[in-house]
């Protein structure tokens, strides 16, 4: 497993930014973006793996639930980050609200808890369920969950009273899957081993709740709400049905008109997942192969082959990561080596596909079984570089001028001369401090060297993701906590900084309260935080007014 996490250099910051979906390509590059999807990460579970979700925002962590616990991986590293097991039976269904501060999972006695995914404490417990609850999902209003249960219904919750806002009793079997809708969280939808597709208006009396219903014509295994559009898609036995919610469903008796239908797995289909652009449907089966299907032209673009059946998958919002769950307990997580150029936010992607060896000191020469590179201890060994490899040469400087046998650049998108050329080197530099667990230096070092910013919030974010924050800011006096707090004045309101500032300024003050208020230089760059938020918080204020204005001008 040591192998399998091995140490990723620093992503070179980038100001360019290059929309990055699979939304338009030929049948030879769609082939190549999912191939992309390499090197997996295999990791055993005690028990299947029943269902896998991707938090929504950076870093994309992931929850993979199985047997009596639901675990929190880290995409970074895909190393377990925590671990929920206070379930009576089976869980099932861990799900990440939105904002990753939450974890909703069921359990096979008809419990539903709500934990804090930093403390891991249970927060919640509703009990209304007769039966084991197959289906939890937060909804884009933070108080509302929606479940479904084995016991045939499905009910929405209120986390502030614990009690139901509405209960769905109209299947007649097993709720084995859910939606909430996004754009329209009133709306939510459901799947049967009724063969029914329902879908709810929570808004509306009970008795007249079912807005619309579709007939899958098997048991429902998974359904999805279709971004942008009126569509919505269910699996079920081997077919994949998209549905259009304006002429294919009817109220008072289900349809069978589905928009678009696809039967290409040779066994039944148990999962599906959005990619990150939306444009394509991934199904899992247990003919143990993922397909890649277009939402547009309703046909299969590629598949994936994998050791045994597949329960669950899910890819990460950034496109970068697709993870598999399977009945043997395995889990494989593949990570999809990526050009800079081709990166939406370039700042927040690490590079990938590089070795260890590439970004120490290395001598290289030709040879016929390639090149020949000599580590600063002396001993010579094979290294073939990849494309996104950063050689450095004995003095840390990159060796730009270094080509693959292809004729292809060594640094693919990455720095050649100039100024690009300094700042890969710096990373490389920061690169070395880390891997030696140097996290305060790297740290100090980033946010003294203020003229370039990119990079000093490049490295926090690292330094975040390793799970080393406290360890970099711990010890320190008023001399060495005032350039941390000088770069938090000077950067926390810029918009694409401010998450990852504000986290940071939040474990500061835990950790230095009690000694606040001893330094005057280090008190008058805090009001100066505080002050800087306050006015962004009323420049929002007044924003949201004229907003409110607006569109009650446009109404008229």
């Amino acid at each position: 497993m040591a192998a399998a996490f091995a140490y990723r250099p620093l992503a070179v910051p980038r100001d360019a930014a290059v929309a990055t979906g699979p939304t338009a390509r030929s049948a030879a590059a769609e082939a190549a973006f999912w191939d992309g999807f390499s090197n997996p990460v295999l990791v055993r579970e005690y028990a299947s793996i029943t269902s896998i979700h991707f938090s929504p925002i950076r870093p994309h962590d992931f929850a993979v639930t199985s047997s009596t616990r639901v675990q929190l991986y880290g995409s970074s590293a895909q190393a377990v980050k925590a671990t929920f097991s206070r379930f009576g039976d089976l869980a099932f269904s861990g799900h990440l609200r939105d904002d990753a501060r939450l974890l909703v999972a069921g359990d096979a006695t008809g419990a539903v808890k709500v934990f804090d995914a930093k403390s891991r404490s249970v927060l919640r417990t509703f009990a209304g369920h007769k039966d084991a609850v197959r289906v939890t999902r937060f909804s884009s209003v933070h108080s509302q969950i929606l479940s479904a249960s084995d016991d045939k219904t499905a009910i929405v919750w209120d986390m502030l009273t614990q009690k139901p806002l509405v209960t769905f009793d109209c299947h007649k079997d097993h709720v084995r899957a859910g939606a909430v809708n996004n754009e329209n969280p009133h709306i939510v939808m459901t799947g049967s081993y009724d063969h029914c597709v329902r879908l709810f208006d929570i808004r509306v009396p009970r008795s007249s709740s079912c807005i619309m219903t579709f007939d899958h014509a098997d048991p429902v295994e998974s359904v999805l709400f279709l971004p942008g559009s009126s569509l919505v898609a269910s699996t079920g036995s081997s077919r994949l049905c998209i549905w259009n919610m304006f002429s294919s469903g009817s109220r008072s008796a289900p349809s069978s008109n589905a928009f678009q239908t696809a039967s290409d797995h040779q066994k039944s289909i148990t999962c599906s997942a959005l990619d990150g652009t939306g444009t394509r449907i991934l199904t899992g089966s247990l003919d143990a192969q993922v397909k890649v299907y277009s939402i547009e032209e309703g046909r299969v673009l590629h598949s994936l082959k994998y050791p045994a059946p597949i329960l669950a998958l899910g890819v990460s919002p950034d496109n970068l990561h697709l993870a598999v769950g399977m009945t043997t307990g395995l889990l494989s997580v593949r990570t999809r080596v990526v050009k800079t150029e081709d990166l939406d936010d370039p700042a927040a992607v690490d590079w990938r596909g590089r070795s260890y060896a590439a970004v120490r000191p290395l001598r290289v020469a030709s040879g016929p079984r390639g090149r020949r590179a000599a580590t600063g201890a002396g001993r010579l060994r094979t290294v073939r570089p990849r494309p996104g490899d950063l050689l450095v040469d004995e003095d840390g400087d990159v060796a730009s001028a270094v080509h693959l046998p292809g004729g292809g650049p060594l640094v693919r998108g990455g720095p050649t001369a100039g100024a690009s050329a300094s700042r890969a080197t710096a990373m490389v530099f920061y690169d070395r401090l880390l891997a030696s667990f140097q996290y305060a230096r790297a740290l100090d070092a980033a946010v003294e060297r203020r003229a370039n910013r990119a990079i000093a919030i490049e490295v926090l974010k690292e330094i975040v993701q390793r799970d080393a924050l406290t360890a970099a800011l711990g010890g320190r006096d008023d001399v060495g906590l005032e350039p941390i707090a000088r770069f938090l004045a000077e950067n926390i309101i810029v918009p694409k900084y401010s998450q990852l500032l504000i986290h940071v300024a939040n474990v500061i003050l835990d950790m230095y309260t009690p000694v606040i208020g001893q330094s005057s230089i280090i008190d008058e760059l805090f009001d100066r935080i505080r002050t800087e938020i306050r006015r962004e918080l009323n420049l929002q204020s007044d924003i949201t007014r004229c907003l409110g204005l607006l569109e009650m001008l446009m109404a008229r």
